[in-house]
């Protein structure tokens, strides 16, 4: 095999661990046994929202080439989010609103959890709720042609959603036996989210259910105009209105909105992601500069490159 330079060969195990790249065998010119690489939908998206981080001006062109390279990562994920996904970002496209997106994106990265599944959770289950009203139209929108074109991701969307915003509630909820009594009646509807409010006068909680998109768009609409998401009353005094926003110590499931999941221990490197895209300043690090060489140098579609003795 042709002796290729460690670090190189160490940088190019690490992108190929967190998923960005892939190998084959190969026999190279001299007929010896050597290794091609190229990049995955991921790592290629990934390398153009880099890119879009490093330029002043993104043009319509390199806009056109980023957002044909999401839609294809999500395209070959083939599941009911990333049909969502594919729906979304089209309208969000036509509606001049995928700037939005992408800043989001490219924030994800430069905020990469060192977990790499955590990382790669966040990228694959994008977030597609904005506090944004012009956002969450189109995310509607969205929805409800995805409930036309399948309505069985449709339903795998929702329940999905139910199953996150519910185990946000489970894990700060005060009447926990309450509240998984009524998410069991609860559970077979879809479009419906198990909620827990709180009421001032009475200082209590109280369970109760509401329509998913409902809760979000309401939460939204109240954000946005700067009011308290205030009409269900009370169930108790009828006299109050529930608060579902800061519910006294904890924020309300729309603020975790960031697909978190929990870190497990890994055993390479705890700031693998971050050294991507690291910098000081507007200064990237030695190490990121040594990935960003590699992201550039394989930054041809599905095309696989072989890395030679001489590259340094």
């Amino acid at each position: 095999m042709e002796s290729i330079n460690p670090k190189v060969v160490e940088l190019l195990d690490k992108l190929t661990y967190l998923e960005l790249i892939e190998s084959r065998r190969a026999e190279s010119k001299n007929h010896e046994e050597t290794e091609e690489y190229r990049f995955t939908n991921l790592g290629r998206m990934i390398a153009l929202l880099f890119y879009c981080h490093s330029i002043k001006t993104l043009d319509k062109s390199t806009a056109e080439t980023v957002y044909n390279q999401i839609q294809n990562h999500y395209k070959s994920l083939d599941n009911s989010h990333s049909t969502m996904c594919i729906i979304f970002l089209h309208n969000c496209w036509h509606n001049k609103e995928l700037s939005s997106i992408l800043d989001y994106m490219i924030k994800l990265l430069l905020d990469a959890s060192s977990d790499k599944y955590e990382f790669l959770h966040k990228i694959r289950f994008l977030n597609m709720v904005f506090i944004h009203k012009r956002i969450w139209k189109i995310f509607e929108v969205s929805l409800e042609y995805l409930s036309i074109q399948s309505h069985l991701a449709y339903e795998l969307f929702l329940f999905h959603l139910k199953l996150y915003i519910e185990d946000i509630m489970v894990s700060k909820c005060r009447k926990l036996k309450d509240y998984e009594t009524i998410r069991l009646k609860k559970s077979q509807d879809l479009d419906t989210v198990v909620l827990e409010g709180y009421c001032s006068d009475c200082e209590d909680f109280s369970i109760l259910s509401m329509e998913t998109i409902k809760y979000l768009g309401e939460y939204i609409r109240s954000y946005e105009s700067n009011r308290n998401f205030s009409y269900v009353s009370c169930p108790k005094c009828n006299i109050q209105y529930l608060n579902f926003e800061q519910v006294v110590d904890s924020q309300s499931p729309l603020q975790h909105f960031d697909n978190r999941v929990w870190n497990e221990n890994q055993h390479l490197e705890k700031t693998l992601v971050k050294k991507l895209f690291n910098s000081n300043g507007n200064e990237y690090t030695k190490k990121s500069m040594q990935y960003q060489w590699i992201i550039h140098f394989l930054d041809q579609a599905d095309q696989y490159h072989k890395i030679t003795a001489i590259q340094d």
